[in-house]
């Protein structure tokens, strides 16, 4: 009787231990299962946010491109305006020059035509001297005032054509100047666009790298009595 109390009881045991043990191992496969799910579902988020990562990255690659090709399109519009400018300011720099040359030679050639035509008169009137000395005198006089006035007259001219051809040539230089510093800020300004831009893309380019090495660990139920390992990222 004592003996069959005792094996129900060893019996009844031994039931509940297993059926304790069924569902401790029953619990773990759901956390397993669950944790498992969850690594899945952040290595297709790391997966759509390397999409997009090289996505960013070949739009970035391909506004850099543009970029370049406007930069340089730009530089040579720049390059080329500024040439055309110079020329014409060289252009116009040697037309003064011409102009002042032939201003310049055209009233030396008036004076002196005047000069000569006034010494033949002298010389006229010298010979005359005999029939009206004082006339002669006071015309002769009057004709060299009246030239000498001309002669004042001219070298004013002149001197204020020298004024004004130097002027014009320190504007045209001022102007030039300003030319090459306007274009060398356009260059500075463009050239840290491109660093600018091309550090974002370095940057890109290495977030990118290190998302795509990013990998699920493979989690195992080890036998035995002891405990059950856990997955790592």
């Amino acid at each position: 009787m004592l003996s069959t109390a005792d094996d129900l009881s060893a019996s009844s045991s031994s039931s509940a231990a297993s059926l304790e043990s069924k569902d401790y191992w029953v619990k773990k496969c759901l956390d397993l299962a669950a944790a498992k799910n969850a690594a899945e579902a952040r290595v297709e988020q790391l997966k759509q946010r390397n999409a997009e990562l090289e996505l960013e990255n070949r739009q970035i690659r391909e506004s850099k491109v543009r970029m370049q090709v406007r930069v340089e399109q730009e530089e040579e519009y720049i390059s080329n305006m500024l040439l055309k400018r110079i020329q014409k300011l060289k252009t116009d720099k040697e037309q003064l020059a011409q102009k002042y040359e032939q201003e310049e030679e055209y009233l030396i050639n008036d004076l002196m035509r005047k000069l000569t035509q006034l010494e033949g008169e002298r010389d006229e009137l010298a010979n005359r001297l005999s029939t009206d000395q004082s006339w002669v005198v006071a015309n002769l006089l009057q004709k060299i005032r009246k030239l000498e006035a001309e002669i004042q007259n001219n070298h004013k001219s002149l001197e204020q054509l020298r004024r004004e051809k130097v002027d014009l040539e320190n504007s045209l230089e001022h102007e030039q100047e300003a030319l090459f510093n306007t274009l060398g800020k356009r260059m500075d300004s463009l050239e840290a666009e491109k660093r600018r831009l091309q550090g974002r893309l370095d940057e890109l380019e290495g977030g990118g790298a290190a998302a795509a090495t990013v990998a699920p660990t493979t989690t195992t139920v080890a036998d035995g009595g002891g405990g059950v390992p856990t997955n790592a990222a």
